[in-house]
């Protein structure tokens, strides 16, 4: 691969993975104000959503578990928070 290749297909990478992070920014979001909400329901339509989007992608297996994991931590990250802000929202008032 010459260096204009190289330069090229680290770029798309680099852009791939703003665009994750932006993804994954905005889904904690959502997911953190559906846990604050109490609406289980709408945070279980998202989680589906999401799966659908990706549903092609999720027959090789090593996505799959990266899928998997990414998910399971961006829910009981967002949810732990969003629990804890809710402790401290009725604690104080």
């Amino acid at each position: 691969m010459d260096k204009s290749a190289a330069g090229h297909a680290k770029a798309v990478i680099d852009i791939e993975y703003r665009r994750g992070r932006i993804i994954g920014m905005l889904e904690r979001s959502v997911l953190f104000f559906l846990v604050l909400q109490v609406q289980y329901i709408a945070l279980g339509f998202v989680i589906a959503a999401k799966t659908m989007a990706r549903f092609k992608s999720l027959d090789d297996r090593d996505f799959a578990e990266y899928f998997l994991i990414g998910t399971l931590l961006s829910l009981v990250s967002a949810a732990t928070i969003a629990l804890f802000t809710q402790w401290l929202l009725l604690k104080n008032g």
